[in-house]
């Protein structure tokens, strides 16, 4: 409020879209879920649907329960519409303006977006991970990061480091011209060493603390990583194969590697095809994709299940 007042710009981060993560049934507990994908449906208050953000399925949002019919149903959550609807009520007299998928659809939204906000049409911007980075705005001189938490938690062990990254990123939204700038971070564990070292901007202070915990689990940058990835259409079958790709390659690769069980993947249901994986530790790449190539060509892989090896990857989600 201050800053607006001030004729100063706020930008407002949250990565994660749409007005609620989930709607519930308050008298027999259902909860709105994707047939294709082990993943809640996203409630959008302004097109009144339930969507998918894994498969794309979207569906009218319901007025009763479709378990027990009872008209009590919750949206619980918050995402950056919701945050938008917020300020409005709050704010009345600002210029608020909402950038994430669902408000960029057409070929120039950003440009007009970010041409709007540069203009001064635009007091707080309100946005995803495209508001993140590599914006210069003058007058931006209060950044706010909404749920820091949500990419602290994930079952991936650069969550921390990118949780840093993003976190520097948006910081260094606020505060690039004369005027002084200020971030305020919401999180509910502030004293993790990401989010402190974040709040510092010290990047040594993450390397401290990171590095000996990768060197003792044999993570990057001391060994590689090779993530085997197996999806299929029946659960069971994948379990199966997989279980039994893990045991072949375990044979076959000896000591070149030390093998990490399989196990379902974050999302183990996406788009109707369940996927599961598992990880190979080594500190020789080039021997390990060989005994893995012949692994494959001897593997006999059912019609329409699908396995891949994908060498350090970006991601183990």
């Amino acid at each position: 409020r201050i800053c607006v007042e001030k004729k100063e710009q706020v930008m407002l981060f949250l990565n994660r879209r749409g007005y609620a993560t989930q709607m519930q049934c308050m008298q027999c507990g259902f909860v709105a879920e994707c047939d294709s994908c082990t993943q809640k449906f996203t409630y959008h208050q302004k097109k009144e649907m339930l969507a998918c953000h894994i498969c794309g399925d979207v569906r009218k949002a319901y007025t009763n329960c479709p378990a027990c019919s009872d008209s009590n149903i919750r949206y619980g959550g918050i995402g950056t519409e919701k945050v938008e609807a917020s300020l409005r009520g709050a704010l009345p007299g600002a210029r608020i303006l909402r950038m994430d998928s669902d408000t960029m659809t057409r070929k120039d939204s950003y440009t007009e977006a970010l041409g709007a906000f540069r203009a001064g049409s635009v007091d707080i911007l309100v946005g995803t991970q495209m508001i993140a980075k590599g914006l210069h705005f003058p007058n931006v001189t209060l950044v706010g990061v909404i749920m820091a938490d949500m990419s602290l938690h994930l079952p991936d062990f650069r969550a921390g480091e990118r949780t840093y990254q993003l976190l520097v990123q948006v910081a260094g939204r606020a505060g690039r011209g004369e005027l002084a700038g200020n971030v305020i971070v919401q999180t509910y564990t502030p004293y993790h060493p990401a989010l402190a070292a974040a709040m510092q901007l010290n990047y040594q202070m993450l390397y401290d603390e990171e590095i000996p915990v990768r060197e003792m689990l044999g993570f990057p940058p001391y060994k590689h990583l090779i993530k085997i990835h197996l999806h299929g259409a029946n659960e069971e079958k994948v379990q199966t194969l997989i279980n039994d790709l893990s045991i072949l390659i375990k044979h076959s690769i000896g000591n070149l590697a030390q093998i990490i069980d399989p196990m379902p993947c974050s999302i183990v249901k996406r788009r109707g095809e369940y996927h599961y994986q598992f990880l190979l530790n080594t500190d020789k790449v080039g021997s390990c994709s060989k005994v893995l190539k012949h692994c494959f060509n001897k593997f006999r892989m059912p019609a329409r299940y699908r396995v891949f090896a994908d060498v350090d990857p970006t991601s183990l989600l």
